[in-house]
């Protein structure tokens, strides 16, 4: 009886598109049409050009690592699997803002023989199939990563430039951002380059006297906030912001937004930049004293 070998033919290994945006109100589109595009003119070399598979995050910020992203870590998944021939990004930034991040996926593609492909960098496509590519993908994402530092400290230099400007008695400096709970807007008589008018901050009453009990609450009455000294304690301990957040919601204190209160929206307003220098004047019962 004549012995029949069955071949398995090895499984065809995939292109896959990874597309990120950092925010739910942005769209892929314009990365779609690069790499879509990139993909047209790469199918005569490689058929799975042809009919890629794309792997998507929305509302995901590049400084999550990309391992920890949904799309991107079924995308790593499927690499380590050995089922991902080439991956195609519109841009550096879409892997990561870190240049360890990224060059920490280049090498794992790398490790499974999957090519990293860029649609855009500086205007050419690269890829990280051979040695000048890699060298040159390495030397920029470390640039990047550096430019992007520089960037945010220039941000972060020019908004402790708007918040020391203070024209209205009390004010805590320029509106930068979401208003904190605590503070509202006031207009001033300055307009920006746009020609809009300039707010700054001043004491809301009402709030400023809730934030003051949440912060004897959880601090005590001479709290050290870089210590964190608590005073105030239940059974040797502060109380949690669980606690406080049910503590408001029972008395039927609106947040800032109108609605209930939770626990991470009581962090975010007993550990921002305004109460920590809240907590912090010297004067605990002058208002007027700046930030």
């Amino acid at each position: 009886m004549p012995l029949y070998i069955t071949r398995c033919e090895p499984a065809k290994r995939i292109t896959a598109l990874y597309l990120r945006v950092s925010t739910n109100r942005q769209e892929t589109l314009t990365q779609d049409e690069q790499c879509f595009r990139y993909c047209d003119f790469k199918k005569d070399q490689h058929p799975s050009f042809a009919d890629p598979e794309t792997y998507t995050d929305t509302d995901v910020s590049g400084s999550i690592v990309f391992a920890k992203r949904p799309g991107a870590g079924r995308l790593l998944q499927a690499v380590q699997r050995g089922e991902i021939a080439h991956i195609v990004v519109a841009k550096l930034d879409r892997l990561g803002r870190s240049a360890e991040d990224v060059l920490r996926v280049v090498r794992i593609c790398d490790e499974h023989k999957t090519t990293v492909h860029f649609t855009d960098l500086d205007g050419d496509p690269m890829s990280t199939s051979g040695p000048t590519g890699k060298m040159l993908i390495t030397i920029m994402a470390g640039f990047a990563e550096f430019e992007r530092n520089r960037i945010q400290e220039r941000i972060t230099d020019r908004m402790v430039s708007k918040r020391n400007q203070r024209t209205i008695e009390g004010s805590w400096g320029e509106v930068c951002g979401t208003i904190p709970y605590g503070w509202q807007p006031q207009p001033t008589t300055r307009t920006n380059a746009k020609g809009n008018p300039v707010f700054e901050l001043v004491i809301h009453p009402e709030e400023n006297a809730t934030l003051r009990k949440l912060i004897e609450f959880r601090y005590g009455e001479e709290p050290g906030i870089e210590g964190k000294t608590i005073l105030c304690s239940v059974n040797g301990r502060p109380p949690s912001y669980k606690t406080i957040a049910q503590w408001l919601n029972q008395r039927r204190i609106p947040a800032k937004s109108g609605g209930t209160w939770s626990n991470g929206s009581v962090a975010h307003v007993l550990n921002n930049t305004y109460t920590r220098k809240l907590i912090n004047l010297s004067s605990y019962e002058n208002d007027s004293v700046a930030a």
